[in-house]
C-alpha cells in the first residue's frame, strides 16, 4: 500500500546541535528522530516536513539515506521560521539550495510552497532555483504571494527554473489582481521567456481580472440601456470599444457571448442598424454560418415535403 510519511509540524527546528574540530557551531538531524524514521516501511512514497520551521541543514543525506528509491515527493512547505525574519534570509536560501544539491534522483516533486518567496531578492531566488537538479519534474511555489515581486523580476526568477522541470505550480499568488493590461503583459512575458509557458504554468486560482470583474456589470448595463432606451447609444459603444479593444482572452469570451447572444436574439445587446452602429467585430462569420444553417434547413424539409414518385 503506498502512503505518505507524514512529519509535519513536529518542531523539526529542533534539531541536535553539533560543533565540528574547530568548534563551530553547526545542526545537524537529531540521532533519536532518524533512528525513527529508519523504521518506517519502505512502501512510503512521499515525505511531508511541512510546517516545522526548518533551518539551515547543510547535509541532508543522512535524512534522504533512510527512504527507499520509492520515495518520489518531498513536502517542505510552510516552513517559514527563517525567511520571515531578514537577518536569517540568507540561511533559508542556502538551506533550500542545500536541499536541491542533495535531492535523491527518485524524488521528481517538491512542494514550496507559503514559504515567503516574495522576501527574497532577484539574486537569491536565482541561486536557489540554478540549484534545481534534472530529474526534478514538479516545483510546487503555490501561496508565495509571487504578485509582490516587479513583473520583469518574476519573469527572470521563473526563468531560471530548468526546462527540465515539466510543470510550475503557481497558484494562489493573486498574479491576476492586476488590471487587464498588466494581465496580458504578464501572460505574454511568461510564454516568452518560460520555456513553453502554455504546457509547464499551472496559473489556477489566482484572482479575477479587471475584465472578469466588469464583463458582467457592463453586459447587463449594456442589455438594460437597449431594452429601456435609458442608456445613449454612445456610451454603450464606448463600453463596447473598451471591452473589445485587447486581444486578450477575457476580451474574446466576451466578443463571443455577445456574437451568440445576438444571433438568437437580433438587438438584445448590439443596437439595431437603425442606430448607426456597426456590427461587432466577428458577428459577420457567425450571421454567415446561421444563413448558410438556415439555407439548409429550408431545402431539408422542402426536399422531405416533395412528393416520392
Amino acid at each position: 500500500m503506498l502512503f505518505k510519511i507524514d512529519l509535519s509540524s513536529k518542531g523539526l527546528n529542533i534539531l541536535a546541535i553539533a560543533h565540528d574540530r574547530h568548534g563551530n557551531r553547526g545542526e545537524t538531524w537529531d540521532e533519536e528522530l532518524l533512528r525513527k524514521l529508519a523504521t518506517v516501511p519502505h512502501e512510503a512514497t512521499g515525505i511531508d516536513l511541512s510546517g516545522n520551521q526548518l533551518t539551515d541543514i547543510e547535509d541532508w543525506r543522512p535524512f534522504f539515506q533512510l527512504f527507499s528509491s520509492n520515495v518520489n515527493f518531498l513536502d517542505v512547505s510552510n516552513n517559514l521560521h527563517l525567511a520571515q525574519q531578514p537577518m536569517f534570509r540568507n540561511r533559508f536560501n542556502q538551506h533550500i539550495t542545500n536541499l536541491f544539491n542533495y535531492l535523491p534522483p527518485n524524488v521528481t516533486s517538491v512542494s514550496l510552497a507559503g514559504n515567503s518567496l516574495n522576501l527574497f531578492s532577484e539574486t537569491q531566488l536565482k541561486n536557489m532555483f540554478s540549484a534545481i537538479p534534472p530529474h526534478l519534474r514538479t516545483l510546487d511555489l503555490s501561496n508565495n504571494d509571487l504578485r509582490a515581486l516587479p513583473l520583469n523580476t518574476l519573469v527572470e526568477v521563473l526563468a531560471t527554473i530548468p526546462a527540465t522541470v515539466e510543470k510550475i505550480i503557481l497558484k494562489r499568488n493573486k498574479l491576476f489582481s492586476f488590471n487587464l493590461q498588466q494581465n496580458d503583459h504578464l501572460l505574454t512575458q511568461l510564454q516568452l521567456q518560460v520555456h513553453d509557458s502554455s504546457r509547464r504554468l499551472d496559473l489556477g486560482s489566482n484572482g479575477e481580472s479587471e475584465a472578469q470583474r466588469v464583463i458582467g456589470p457592463m453586459l447587463l448595463l449594456m442589455q438594460q440601456g437597449y431594452q429601456d432606451r435609458t442608456v445613449p447609444s454612445e456610451i454603450i459603444a464606448k463600453i463596447l470599444e473598451n471591452l473589445l479593444a485587447s486581444p486578450s482572452r477575457a476580451n474574446q469570451f466576451v466578443k463571443a457571448h455577445i456574437a451568440r447572444v445576438e444571433q438568437r436574439r437580433p438587438c438584445f445587446f448590439l443596437p439595431c442598424q437603425e442606430d448607426n452602429m456597426s456590427p461587432i467585430p466577428g458577428s459577420e462569420d457567425s450571421d454567415k454560418a446561421s444563413e448558410v444553417q438556415d439555407n439548409d434547413q429550408i431545402q431539408s424539409r422542402q426536399q422531405a415535403a416533395a412528393p416520392r414518385l
